[in-house]
Formats: structure tokens, sequence, C-alpha cells
């Protein structure tokens, strides 16, 4: 994974975790987001209670 990849995966993580998805939006189980000009799918999960975000996994597109 080059620098700038994982520098775009940090930030995306980042935004995830701090303004993810409303909680009213938030699906039953592991959530998707997809870095398309990296392409990347990360598959994650929040805790609003816990506030913590966990990577599940990253997978190439």
């Amino acid at each position: 994974m080059s620098s700038e990849t994982f520098e775009a995966l940090q930030r995306a993580l980042h935004h995830l975790a701090e303004e993810g998805p409303p909680l009213e939006d938030l699906e039953d189980g592991p959530m998707r987001h997809v870095l398309a000009a990296h392409g990347l799918e990360l598959r994650y999960a929040r805790d609003e209670r816990e506030r913590t975000l966990t990577l599940l996994g990253v997978s190439d597109i």
C-alpha cells in the first residue's frame, strides 16, 4: 500500500469515526465504505455508546 493510499485510509477512518452515518441510518452488521480513487472497500463497525470504530477489513475492488 502506497503512503498516499494509507493516508487516504486514515482520513476516511477519521471521517467515519467523527461524522459517520446517523444512528437511524445504521444497518445491522458491518458497514461498508468505498475509497474508489484508491480501489479499496472498507468494512467497519461503529459503537456509539462506546464511541469506537472497528476496522473489520480492507478489500481491493
